[in-house]
This record gives structure tokens, C-alpha cells and sequence, in this order.
């Protein structure tokens, strides 16, 4: 069988790699390293690291690059407590997922997430790394202001949606209104009428049992039948109570509307 001639990808020390990287490359480096330390011990297997492949090491210089231009530019890197990976860019207040895919041609294709937005953003061939990583840093960008400029059209489309439905509602949310202050001066009124009658009713009781007949029960009863009473009048109160009564709404309030 013929000896398959050498290839590039036969010598991972052609990517030459930054004399200091980006302290959360580094740190996800250390991670692959004792991760395969500990597999040595426990005589289990692993994938090479990143290191010490050529495709491995090309991920490591692109990553570097992208993290050093992305602070440079003052995008924030945020990643979980306590592990180096993975890393999401902070950008305009936008939390961005993002993964690399690795394309013919020695290019890289960035495949960038924004909750529902997906979009796969591709750079031509450079021989720089750190030009590789402020191109798709900027077409990263530009995602983000498309998203931000789709969400504020949404939510204007939203918001002229809502006016509609409550300009066609707003009828008959005040018909449903009218009826209920209506029902409601209605009720205000017997009780009111309910009140005076029990009224009269407590002080004629009272009457009947005499002044010098008032036994500690009769007193407490008394009692008991006036504030009873006092709950019901809906004008109890006075001025107060006349006061809420007349103050009723004569506007829906906005989460009255049936929005669908």
C-alpha cells in the first residue's frame, strides 16, 4: 500500500500560537489538559487536546483573536461561574451564543444566536488571524443591530395591534361600564335604605327595653347590631364615603381590554 504523502495537517506546529492569549483561552486550555491528566490516570480515553492538533490549534488562534478584538472594541464576555467555556459575547445588550464551524478553504464560518435568531455569518481566507477576527466580529455586529432594528419594528407592529383592539373594544368595555355603575348605584341605594330601616329598628329595640333594663347582653347586642350596621351603610362615613362613590371610573383601564 502506498505511504499516504505528508499534509499539513500532519504538523500542528505550523499555527504558531500567541505568546499570551486571552486568559480565557488560556484557562480553557488548562482545562483540556488536566481533564486529560485525569483520564491518563484512570487508564480512560480522550480526545487529543486542541494544542496538539492542526485544526485544534487554528480554533485557538481564532478564538484568542476574537475574544482580544471583541474587548477591544468593548463587548463584554460572559461565561459560566467556575468553567472557561462556553463564551458568550455581551454586544449592544444583546447576549450572543456563538459556535465555529471550520469551512473548506482554511476559513471559519460563525454560527451566532440571539433567543430565536440564528444566523451563519462567513469570512474569506486571510492569512492573519487577527483580520479573520475583526471580520467576523463586524458581520457579528451588524446581526445584532438587525435583530435589535427587527425587534423595534415588532414591538411598534405590536403596540398599533394593541390600539386597534382597544379602540374596537373601548365601546364595549364603557357599555360594560355603564352597567355595572348603574347595578352598583342600585346596590349603594338598598343598602343605604336597608341601613336606615335596621336603623330605626336597633333604636326601637333599644327603646322597648327601658333605661334601667339594659342587661350585659342586651348592651352587647346593641353593640354588635349598630356596627353591623354601620358596615352596610354605604354613606356610614360622610363626606368620605360620599366622596368614593362619586369617584368612579369613567375610563377603562388598559389591562381591562381583551387583547388577543
Amino acid at each position: 500500500m502506498p505511504k499516504r504523502p505528508p499534509s499539513i495537517f500532519d504538523n500542528p506546529q505550523l499555527i504558531e500560537l500567541p505568546a499570551e492569549l486571552h486568559p480565557l483561552v488560556a484557562a480553557w486550555m488548562e482545562w483540556e489538559r488536566r481533564a486529560e491528566e485525569e483520564a491518563r490516570k484512570e487508564n480512560r480515553k480522550t480526545w487529543p487536546k486542541n494544542e496538539d492538533t492542526y485544526i485544534g490549534r487554528r480554533r485557538i488562534r481564532i478564538r484568542d483573536a476574537l475574544f482580544k478584538a471583541a474587548e477591544a472594541k468593548g463587548h463584554g464576555l460572559e461565561h459560566p461561574e467556575g468553567q472557561p467555556f462556553p463564551v458568550s459575547f455581551q454586544i449592544k445588550g444583546r447576549l450572543v451564543e456563538w459556535s465555529l464551524e471550520e469551512q473548506p478553504g482554511h476559513t471559519f464560518r460563525l454560527i451566532a444566536t440571539i433567543g430565536q435568531r440564528k444566523s451563519r455569518i462567513s469570512e474569506k481566507p486571510h492569512k492573519s488571524f487577527d483580520r479573520r477576527a475583526d471580520v467576523l466580529l463586524d458581520r457579528l455586529e451588524k446581526f445584532v443591530d438587525a435583530t435589535i432594528a427587527d425587534e423595534i419594528r415588532c414591538a411598534e407592529i405590536d403596540r398599533q395591534i394593541e390600539a386597534e383592539i382597544r379602540a374596537e373594544e373601548r365601546p364595549r368595555r364603557l357599555k360594560a361600564m355603564e352597567s355595572a355603575r348603574w347595578d352598583c348605584l342600585g346596590e349603594l341605594a338598598k343598602d343605604w335604605q336597608k341601613a336606615r330601616l335596621l336603623r330605626s329598628f336597633i333604636d326601637e329595640v333599644e327603646r322597648s327595653l327601658g333605661p334601667n333594663a339594659r342587661a350585659g347582653r342586651a348592651t352587647a347586642w346593641l353593640e354588635w347590631a349598630r356596627a353591623r350596621v354601620h358596615r352596610l351603610d354605604p354613606l356610614s362615613d360622610g363626606r368620605i364615603d360620599a366622596r368614593r362613590i362619586v369617584g368612579w371610573r369613567y375610563e377603562p383601564d388598559p389591562d381591562e381590554y381583551e387583547v388577543y
